[in-house]
C-alpha cells in the first residue's frame, strides 16, 4: 500500500520509553507497590508498568496520534503491548521483530484493575503464530477461486502452493500498489482498488483480506462489492489489527521517526464491530468473530457465510 499524506492517513502504533526501574517492586494483590506510586488510581495506559531484564520499570508513552480513551482501549482493555527487538525503522515482521507483552495474571484478578495503569510481563507464547498457522491451514484446505484484497507479501502460500500448481485453487491477487505485480508468487495480480473492482457476479468462491482492512477508501463500498462477487456459500475471511502499542528505547523511537517512509497508509483503525454492522446489512451471516483481548495477538477475525 502507499503512503498517504499525515492530515489524510492514520498512525498505525505509538511508543512506550522506559524512563525508570522501580527497584524492589511488589506485585501483589494486597501490597502492591502501584498504590503507594498511585498507578492504582491513575486511570491512563500512557503510563504502564514492564517487566524488562527481570526489572520492573516505568515506561511512557507522549504519542499526540491517539487520545486517552484510544490508547486505554488498546493497551489497557485489549492488553496489547510490544517490545520492538528489530532496529528497524518499521515492524515488518511478528516473527522476528516485536516480543508481545501481556498483562500480569495478577492484575487480571486484582480490584484495583480498571484504574491501574497495570503491569505488562512477556507472553510465555506467540499469539500471532498460532493465528497464522489458523490462517495458513484454513487457506490450504480452500479449493476453487479466491480473490485475496491487499494481497501483500501473500504469507500464506506455503501450504496452498500444492493446490495452486496443480490447478484446484486459483488466486486473483488484488492490490492498489503496482509493486504487488512483480511479486514471483505463482498467482494473478489485479492492481486496482476493492471499490473499484468490476467483476462477474458470484464468480469467486471465497475472499480474504488479511490486514488490508484499514486501507480500504470506503468500507462499507468495499463490503458491497464483495458480497457481488462471492458466490452462494462462499466464505468470507477478515482479518485487521488495532494500532500497535510499541516498548522502545528513546534512540529507536527517534530513529523510527526519522527513517519511516511513506507517511500514514492507515486510513483508520477499526476494531471488529463496525464491520459486524457493516455485514449486518448485507447478505451475510458471521460464523465465527474473535475480537481482540488479553489472550489474542493485536488482530481480530471475523469469518462471514454469504447467503443465497
Amino acid at each position: 500500500m502507499t503512503g498517504l499524506p499525515a492530515s489524510q492517513g492514520k498512525s498505525n502504533s505509538f511508543d512506550y520509553i522506559p524512563f525508570k526501574v522501580i527497584d524492589g517492586f511488589v506485585l501483589d494483590h494486597q501490597q502492591c507497590t502501584a498504590h503507594e506510586l498511585c498507578l492504582s488510581k491513575a486511570a491512563t495506559s500512557r503510563i504502564v508498568i514492564v517487566v524488562l531484564k527481570r526489572r520492573f520499570v516505568l515506561a511512557r508513552t507522549n504519542t499526540g496520534d491517539f487520545d486517552e480513551a484510544e490508547i486505554r482501549h488498546v493497551v489497557h482493555d485489549c492488553g496489547q503491548l510490544y517490545r520492538d527487538i528489530s532496529d528497524k525503522p518499521s515492524i515488518t515482521d511478528f516473527y522476528t521483530d516485536v516480543t508481545q507483552f501481556v498483562l500480569s495474571p495478577t492484575c487480571r484478578s486484582c480490584p484495583s484493575f480498571p484504574t491501574c495503569s497495570a503491569c505488562y510481563v512477556p507472553a510465555s507464547q506467540s499469539y500471532f503464530s498460532q493465528d497464522e498457522a489458523w490462517l495458513q491451514a484454513k487457506i490450504a484446505s480452500f479449493t476453487g477461486r479466491v480473490l485475496d484484497v491487499g494481497m501483500g507479501q501473500v504469507p500464506y502460500l506455503v501450504g496452498a502452493a500444492d493446490k495452486i500448481q496443480s490447478g484446484t485453487l486459483s488466486i486473483l491477487g488484488l492490490d492498489p500498489d503496482p509493486a504487488a505485480a512483480g511479486l514471483d508468487a505463482g498467482i494473478q495480480v489485479h492492481i486496482g482498488t476493492i471499490e473499484a473492482f468490476d467483476a462477474e457476479p458470484a464468480s469467486f468462491d471465497h475472499a480474504i483480506a488479511i490486514r488490508s482492512l484499514n486501507h480500504f477508501e470506503d468500507p462499507a463500498k468495499a463490503l458491497e462489492v464483495l458480497a457481488k462477487v462471492i458466490k452462494p456459500g462462499g466464505s468470507l475471511f477478515l482479518i485487521e489489527s488495532l494500532p500497535l502499542p510499541l516498548i522502545r528505547t528513546k534512540k529507536q523511537a527517534d530513529t523510527s521517526h526519522e527513517l519511516a517512509q511513506g507517511g500514514f497508509q492507515h486510513l483508520r483503525n477499526w476494531d471488529s464491530y463496525p464491520v459486524l454492522e457493516l455485514l449486518s446489512k448485507l447478505p451475510f451471516k458471521v460464523e465465527w468473530h474473535r475480537p481482540i483481548s488479553p489472550d489474542t495477538c493485536d488482530q481480530w477475525i471475523i469469518v462471514a457465510k454469504r447467503l443465497d
